[in-house]
């Protein structure tokens, strides 16, 4: 059964069944420690739209000045939101979530001591990732963004016929900055351009465009600063290789894009 408002309400009073409902807009935060609990008491603090539910957290190393990132999903779809310094966080979560998100989280006037207990659910359901973790985040990176991607097919990248698969590409256009900001507010996903996914009509590869990938992991999943050199190695630590195409015919195009790894798109629906 699904954990459910009820759940919530009966966890939140088992410690404390003799004591009135807190004056602040939360129940008392459950003493279980189960990643359900703490994830549904979260999201009735920090009050996504409906459907949605806080689905993780992410700490990039304990200390205040560094970053950390609040995913969400409704079943369908996913989004992460960063936040520059853990101390905003902590302090402040209303304005800071309400500025981080565009509104999109409608964060209640907290208590003191719910801000306490807010960051507390947060540290324990979250982890503080470390070096050993960034292979781990980078392909959860490109698992995000596969889905969000239009398919392109019929067309090769072998040598005969590479001149038509490169305009083929040119004329899908580029997924950028302001097209991924849409993306992320949610907009009507029939007014958006999205990032190609080059599906290989000979050999079966998949490809997809650099930048488009910098575009989604910086503005629709948060994820600033981010060169495209730290973005490329860290592909490759999973098995994303970049190379570079071009054909000499008018207009000589040229076009530089990664190589998916056959453990990526092993799971995409579509493939």
């Amino acid at each position: 059964m699904p954990f459910g408002p009820d759940d919530l309400e009966q966890a939140s009073r088992r410690k404390h069944a003799d004591k009135p409902r807190p004056k602040g807009s939360l129940p008392y935060l459950p003493d279980e420690r189960e990643p359900e609990t703490l994830r549904a008491w979260l999201t009735r603090a920090l009050r996504p739209p409906s459907n949605w539910g806080l689905s993780g957290f992410e700490r990039t190393g304990r200390d205040g000045r560094d970053p950390c990132a609040l995913a969400f999903v409704n079943g369908r779809e996913s989004r992460r939101y960063r936040i520059k310094r853990q101390t905003d966080l902590m302090r402040s979560p209303r304005l800071t979530l309400a500025s981080a998100t565009d509104g999109w989280l409608a964060v209640p006037h907290l208590t003191a001591g719910e801000i306490e207990d807010v960051w507390a659910a947060l540290c324990t359901l979250g982890r503080v990732l470390t070096e050993f973790d960034e292979p781990e985040q980078t392909r959860e990176w490109v698992e995000a963004y596969l889905p969000a991607t239009s398919t392109l097919a019929g067309f090769s990248l072998v040598p005969d016929s590479r001149h038509d698969a490169l305009m083929a590409i040119r004329r899908a256009g580029e997924f950028r900055r302001g097209d991924a900001e849409q993306m992320r507010r949610g907009a009507d996903p029939g007014l958006q351009r999205r990032p190609t996914r080059v599906v290989d009509a000979m050999t079966g590869e998949q490809w997809i465009r650099p930048g488009e990938l910098a575009a989604y992991v910086r503005w629709v999943l948060g994820v600033e600063p981010l060169s495209h050199g730290t973005l490329r190695a860290r592909l490759q630590e999973i098995g994303v290789d970049g190379r570079y195409f071009e054909d000499r015919r008018p207009p000589h195009p040229k076009l530089a894009l990664y190589r998916l790894s056959e453990s990526l798109i092993e799971g995409l629906e579509g493939a």
